[in-house]
């Protein structure tokens, strides 16, 4: 349990400086200019496309919504990192604020022998189903971090659909809802081992 509250109070960057430093310097330049090509790409196509429809006529609005676009995909490139690394800080000390546990004081003066029969018996059964729900908290914290760094190296690829179009547009939005979701999820297991 002491290992899961260090784990549930730190971020990304503190839970493996060796990962961080790999996902942060090796892979995730590498998936940014892949994304960068595939933001050329998505966006040619969907020029593209909204040339080659002809039940619509391509108005200033369509292109200037697409330049907001590419501008708006241009600028998290540039600062998804610096975004990513708040949000973890802010679910982080969101998460240290809500987990505090005081244990109760359990005195007890006076207990026959049945009672304390059923306190070993019971504290057994106690033990071992803590054991097993710790390995389960243990494993969904650090199978977060894992998601959290897989969502980092995605990111590129995910702002890149930004631009191609309303259809390819949704795995943004997916991505992003996924990325908040994982980054919040501590600040709910930290209310739930509370509880």
């Amino acid at each position: 349990m002491k290992l899961i509250i260090k784990l549930v109070c730190s971020t990304p960057q503190k839970f493996s400086t060796g990962t961080w430093a790999f996902v942060k310097e090796n892979l995730y330049p590498w998936a940014e200019g892949i994304g960068l090509s595939a933001l050329n790409l998505f966006f040619m196509i969907a020029f593209l496309k909204a040339v080659s429809n002809l039940h619509q006529n391509i108005t200033l609005e369509m292109v200037i919504e697409a330049m907001i676009k590419v501008v708006v995909a241009n600028v998290l490139y540039l600062n998804i990192l610096n975004i990513m690394t708040t949000i973890f800080s802010i679910s982080s000390a969101m998460a240290k604020e809500v987990f505090t546990i005081d244990a109760p004081d359990l005195k007890v003066e006076d207990m026959d022998i049945g009672s304390a029969l059923f306190y070993q018996l019971f504290g057994l059964l106690f033990i071992l189903a803590a054991i097993v729900c710790s390995f389960l908290m243990l494993w969904t914290v650090y199978s977060r971090y894992i998601k959290l760094y897989l969502l980092m190296i995605l990111a590129p690829f995910a702002m890149s659909a930004l631009v191609g179009g309303q259809e390819i547009e949704r795995s943004f939005y997916a991505w992003m809802r996924t990325f908040l979701l994982n980054a919040f999820e501590i600040v709910v297991i930290a209310l739930t081992m509370v509880i």
